[in-house]
């Protein structure tokens, strides 16, 4: 049960961590992967053998969320050209 909880709280950290690189790599998205995936790295490095499970938890609640702002990001792009189509529009007429 505790270990259960601590991991929840791990997963949502690291969630955290995982929007605050994307948001300070100015949305970069393999920045976000390269610097995303150095608390993995260190797990694996302290324990191979006993962390495994939770690296794996972590990689795929890690991969949902960049999986997230990927499509965060192509909505903000094509909303920016949707956007932008319609100040040409608007400014033709």
């Amino acid at each position: 049960m505790k270990i259960e909880s601590l991991g929840k709280y791990l997963l949502n950290a690291y969630g955290i961590f995982l929007i605050l690189v994307f948001i300070f790599t100015n949305f970069q998205f393999w920045q976000t992967i390269i610097w995303g995936s150095y608390p993995l790295i260190l797990l694996l490095k302290s324990s191979p053998e006993s962390i495994i499970y939770i690296e794996i938890n972590f990689g795929l609640y890690g991969i949902s969320i960049i999986c997230v702002l990927a499509q965060g990001m192509i909505l903000y792009y094509v909303g920016n050209i949707i956007r932008k189509l319609l100040q040409k529009l608007s400014n033709t007429n």
